[in-house]
């Protein structure tokens, strides 16, 4: 049984809006059996995504989560939630074509989950300059996730370049610009136009 969502969070790996589900409504529905429709209200997209998460990470049941995510996507006007979890569901079947629509409609919804899980797809397909693309856009939206997944692909000096162009779009670009800056090859770099 579990008493709160962190527990949930920690070993499913997870993150759970918790401003906009409900921890009562989250616990009943993986501490459940079963579900009951009936004991939910299933207008709400929130409450649907949840249950699409319970489908997927405990009943391990594709599915029934792609059911609950898609019933979220058209209750809640496009959920972004729902089409970045369904995005990664896609993504884990390797159905990338799939993948990629519902990352880019949660996209759309400014999803910066989506704007990384976009990134790595063409990054697995070898399109880096798309996967740079998508990783800076989730930086600037503040993604740590992203900004990891750059550094792989990015020399060292094109990454700074690029940082200090969005340098006050946010504090975690500003602690990567000052990690950077403190490598000789960037020190090197800058010493060149002076």
């Amino acid at each position: 049984m579990f008493k709160n969502i962190e527990e949930i969070e920690k070993k499913y790996n997870l993150i759970i809006n918790k401003i906009i589900c409900d921890e009562k409504i989250v616990l009943s529905i993986f501490n459940s059996l079963e579900i009951k429709e009936e004991e939910y209200d299933l207008n709400d997209s929130n409450i649907l995504v949840i249950i699409g998460l319970y489908y997927l990470k405990v009943k391990k049941d594709n599915k029934n989560a792609k059911k609950y995510y898609l019933m979220a996507i058209e209750k809640g006007k496009g959920n972004a939630n729902a089409m970045n979890n369904l995005g990664n569901l896609y993504y884990r079947e390797k159905d990338y074509k799939n993948a990629k629509k519902y990352f880019l409609m949660s996209i759309e919804k400014g999803n910066e989950f989506a704007m990384n899980n976009l990134g790595i797809i063409y990054k697995i397909e070898k399109d880096n300059g798309n996967a740079k693309k998508y990783y800076l856009m989730a930086i600037e939206n503040g993604s740590m996730s992203a900004m990891e997944n750059i550094k792989r692909i990015m020399s060292e000096v094109e990454l700074y370049e690029k940082l200090k162009e969005m340098e006050n779009k946010n504090e975690i670009i500003r602690d990567e610009i000052k990690r950077l800056s403190r490598l000789k090859i960037i020190k090197d770099y800058e010493n060149k136009f002076e």
